[in-house]
């Protein structure tokens, strides 16, 4: 796709022609997830995708992704209710700080949510919320990478897809 092409497809295609022109260039693995805006759209949707999967225990449970730095993400993204919502589930941690998964840790995070008195159930109010201020996501995906077009299309053009 040439650069004109890509601009023609921001200005006139659909979400799902934009996400799928993105979507192969964008990490594969939370290991390649950076820090730079180039990859919000990717660290976003994991996360997105570990909370659809699990709610908030299970994201925590699997202790993959920073809530921190979501929050922020998904403030970015003009999300603020979905940012509200995982702020909120911090508040079941003291000082607001969920256990983590080290790198090379083996003990189950569920057992240290077990043990502050958390289970599925402690979730569930705060998970329909998340979901509801989520269904949205792809339209501010693709505003975000209109707004971003030349990182997007610098994004696609040094990837192998």
């Amino acid at each position: 796709m040439t650069r004109d092409e890509f601009d023609a497809l921001l200005a006139n295609g659909s979400e799902l022609e934009i996400l799928e022109a993105v979507s192969p260039h964008l990490p594969e693995s939370e290991d390649d997830l950076g820090r730079s805006d180039g990859d919000l759209i990717a660290v976003v949707g994991y996360a997105h995708g570990d909370l659809c999967n699990g709610g908030f225990y299970g994201f925590y449970a699997n202790g993959s992704f920073d809530p921190h730095r979501l929050i922020e993400d998904l403030r970015r993204l003009e999300l603020s209710s979905a940012a509200d919502a995982v702020a909120e589930s911090l508040t079941f941690f003291p000082q607001s700080v969920p256990p983590i998964r080290l790198p090379d840790e083996t003990h189950p995070i569920d057992e240290r949510l077990e043990a502050m008195g958390l289970e599925m159930a402690s979730f569930y109010d705060l998970n329909d919320r998340y979901y509801e201020a989520t269904e949205e996501i792809q339209p501010a995906f693709v505003a975000w990478i209109r707004r971003n077009a030349d990182r997007y299309w610098s994004y696609t053009q040094s990837s192998s897809a």
